[in-house]
């Protein structure tokens, strides 16, 4: 099971490209079968406010609503490490409180197996600066993948070929 977060990079590319429409529109299609839609406040904020175009508003709505009903949620401990996080990535602020509002949320998941979750982002910001692979992805100091490529996580999806991204 795959625990998404999209950065607002991605939705707002929904309206811009095709291709990117089409490949997150493949997502949510296999959202019943492995993966589960997270989302913020935050990023509602982000992405609804300005959107002009009623169809790409509607599918704002019905993604905030319908398929990313899990919501992470900020308070101390996610302003603490998000403030940690921009110092150690060099990342935007709105960013470092949705990875670490997303970091929170793999923490106080129960399960015995334990999902993966990632940030998938379009924003090169994010993947050019820290620990980066040459392969699209921001790693922490743990080794344990934080941050990917959108473009490059969809790669490995439509092939099956997740385990390399964790590898």
């Amino acid at each position: 099971m795959w625990r998404i977060f999209l950065d607002s990079s991605v939705l707002v590319n929904y309206k811009k490209y095709e291709k990117y429409k089409e490949k997150l529109e493949y997502l949510i299609e296999r959202k019943k079968k492995d993966i589960n839609f997270i989302s913020s406040k935050l990023l509602e904020l982000e992405v609804l406010p300005l959107e002009r175009h009623k169809e790409t508003k509607k599918f704002y709505q019905i993604f905030f609503k319908e398929i990313a009903k899990t919501q992470t949620h900020i308070d101390d401990g996610t302003v603490r490490k998000a403030l940690e996080l921009r110092e150690n990535y060099i990342l935007q602020p709105m960013d470092s409180l949705h990875i670490a509002g997303l970091l929170n949320k793999q923490i106080k998941e129960s399960s015995y197996k334990k999902p993966n979750y990632l940030f998938l982002t379009l924003d090169d910001g994010i993947l050019t600066e820290g620990e980066v692979l040459e392969k699209r992805v921001l790693k922490d100091r743990k080794n344990k993948v934080i941050a990917v490529d959108f473009d490059y996580f969809m790669d490995l999806y439509v092939e099956n070929d997740l385990k390399n991204l964790l590898n």
